[in-house]
């Protein structure tokens, strides 16, 4: 299921040139899928230190320009929260979805 997310977040980020842009839409892509495969709890759990985390390999290597901070970290801690409160009925996806776009429009 994981790789389904991935290749879905892949085919979402391809089709923006800007780095930022790709981003949202690959992390908005991947909040989709985990709700619609029901898999947003699962996804939100952290991996075990031994285990690579694809979902956040994939962010890292969608650079964003003129950062020198490793801002995947956060965007991939804050995309799995969203997704553990809407496994928690806490959000709904759509608020989710709101969430997102409100942090890459404060950055």
């Amino acid at each position: 299921m994981e790789q389904r997310v991935i290749d879905r977040m892949e085919g979402a980020a391809s089709l923006f040139a800007e780095p930022e842009e790709a981003l949202q839409a690959a992390l908005l892509t991947g909040l989709d899928a985990a709700v619609k495969f029901n898999i947003c709890k699962l996804i939100s759990e952290e991996l075990p230190y031994d285990k690579e985390d694809k979902i956040e390999l994939f962010l890292s290597n969608l650079h964003v320009r003129n950062r020198d901070l490793p801002v995947e970290i956060i965007l991939i801690s804050s995309w799995r929260s969203i997704l553990k409160s809407i496994s928690l009925n806490q959000i709904t996806s759509s608020q989710g979805k709101d969430l997102i776009k409100w942090i890459f429009n404060k950055g």
